[in-house]
């Protein structure tokens, strides 16, 4: 079987075979193919296409094999088990078959190369804040004229700092892939590099010159590989230990696969040479990983924002295992022994269906797989409606026992057994960087006017708080409901000035 190791390998399988996937061999029998299907790069299929009239090779394929075999068995393999923002995982895919051989396993048992993340300062990087992230359905990048779009952004005085910067930070490192908005961009950025010590690849090459370019990579003949985009699968170049991001990536499957090409390992010949690797470094000079931390719930983000944070001293501690994460986490990034992800959010959304805590930008619950935020639909962030919305008949914030503070919100309604209905929320913002985290998006951030909410985290305690809770407003409504774990969950507040929905 061919695993694809970028990020998290992940096997796939349609209906609710019983067959056991992981007890099958792979003989060289004429007829398993008969009976079940492997589909490398299994996020490229167009499932809808497979399910209806098929047009594309993937459903011609499966819909010829299931003509022979209507129960054929279809198992996909992929790094990337996603499209867009939307998980694979749903009407046509059906089961994720445990175990997921993700990242830390494969780091573990050394089927991949570990990454490092570096940054440009801000004067040896481009400003591109601008160009966000894209929350496209399927897996395309930035349009060309949008890249091209992008590149007049970029001065060629900050392309040649970055580029000398690189050849610095390179000079003891094998083959560099660098990522570039436009053949232009790349014949720019190659202005600073030695002369014969890089090759450009675009599609406006010839196979067999490409072919020859590529060569001269393997060969060890030149040292710098510039590139737009099309070097992201079907490429493996085990030389390659640093990859140069000097353009934004709109897709997250894009940026996945094209860092997989610095994590292969080397080949018995290369170390026979004396070539060493011990890791893959990636220098994002694009904002890359911020902009794509804001919008995906990935552990390689988070990885990678935390070395930002880490230099920049912007750290917080998780309260559930210790890891360090950056100040934007919105999910720890810690990962135990045995590969799974710390389930502590900072920021999270509970699904309805089930009750387990998910990423605010997840679309299907980690848990029990069903849609969170309806894909054929604008993302409004307006998640209730005006029946969800309860009145508040008053607030009370005062001292906790244990140093932190209680917030009690009396609402115009009833419990079932009749008693008073009130949202009860305590916070110790004084405890670790964490609680001041949750404690400023849950309450903070809803209940105190921008300019009064940087004096209010400042005070060193709650008694000092107490002095100040005049800067609290008092809401007109908000929502309230008690999670799986007996504790009030309050999103939505709206004023009585503004009648401004915040949640």
């Amino acid at each position: 079987m061919a695993w694809n190791t970028k990020q998290e390998v992940l096997i796939e399988i349609k209906e609710d075979k019983k067959q056991e996937v992981f007890d099958i061999e792979m003989p060289n029998h004429h007829n398993f193919f008969a009976n079940n299907i492997i589909a490398h790069n299994c996020h490229m299929v167009n499932w809808a296409d497979c399910m209806e009239n098929s047009t594309s090779d993937y459903g011609k394929i499966i819909k010829h094999f299931q003509t022979i075999n209507p129960n054929v068995v279809i198992i996909g393999v992929t790094g990337t088990p996603f499209r867009g923002t939307e998980s694979i995982i749903g009407p046509w895919w059906k089961k994720k078959l445990d175990p997921v051989i993700g990242m830390e396993f494969l780091l573990q048992n050394e089927y991949i190369m570990p990454t490092k993340f570096g940054f440009g300062h801000d004067d040896v990087k481009y400003d591109l804040d601008e160009f966000k992230a894209k929350s496209e359905e399927g897996t395309e990048d930035f349009t060309r004229s949008q890249l091209e779009a992008m590149r007049e952004k970029m001065d060629e005085s900050t392309t040649a700092k970055i580029m000398r910067e690189v050849i610095e930070i390179t000079k003891d490192r094998n083959a560099v892939m660098i990522t570039c908005a436009s053949v232009k961009h790349c014949e720019e950025a190659a202005k600073e590099l030695p002369e014969g010590s890089y090759v450009i690849i675009s599609t406006n090459l010839g196979t067999k010159q490409r072919r020859e370019a590529l060569k001269r990579v393997s060969n060890g003949e030149v040292k710098f590989l510039l590139q737009i985009g099309c070097l992201t699968t079907g490429y493996s170049e085990p030389l390659i230990d640093t990859s140069v991001i000097l353009r934004r990536i709109g897709s997250l499957t894009l940026l996945i696969q094209l860092l997989g090409r610095g994590m292969r390992l080397l080949k018995d010949h290369h170390i026979e040479k004396g070539i060493k690797k011990d890791h893959h470094l990636c220098l994002d000079y694009s904002g890359t990983m911020e902009s794509m931390q804001e919008m995906f719930d990935n552990p390689m983000l988070e990885d990678a924002v935390y070395e930002k944070s880490k230099d920049e001293k912007d750290v917080i501690e998780c309260p559930k295992c210790g890891t360090g994460n950056s100040s934007s986490a919105r999910r720890c990034r810690g990962v135990n022994d045995i590969g799974d992800r710390c389930d502590f959010f900072w920021q999270s959304k509970e699904c309805p269906h089930c009750g387990v805590e998910n990423d605010t930008t997840a679309r299907d619950c980690r848990s029990c797989l069903k849609t969170l935020i309806d894909p054929n639909k604008a993302l409004t962030n307006k998640h209730y409606t005006d029946s969800d919305y309860k009145r508040v008949l008053n607030l009370n914030v005062f001292p906790a026992k244990n140093g932190g503070l209680c917030v009690f919100i009396d609402l115009a309604s009833q419990n079932i057994d009749g008693t008073q209905e009130t949202a009860k929320l305590f916070f110790n913002p004084w405890s670790s960087s964490g609680a001041k985290k949750i404690f400023k998006y849950n309450f903070i951030d809803k209940f105190v006017d921008k300019a009064n909410r940087r004096k209010l985290l400042a005070l060193p305690d709650a008694q000092a708080f107490m002095s100040h809770i005049d800067f609290i407003k008092e809401p007109e409504f908000i929502t309230h409901r008690i999670n799986s774990k007996g504790k009030s969950i309050v999103n939505g507040v709206k004023f009585y000035e503004t009648n401004k929905e915040t949640g």
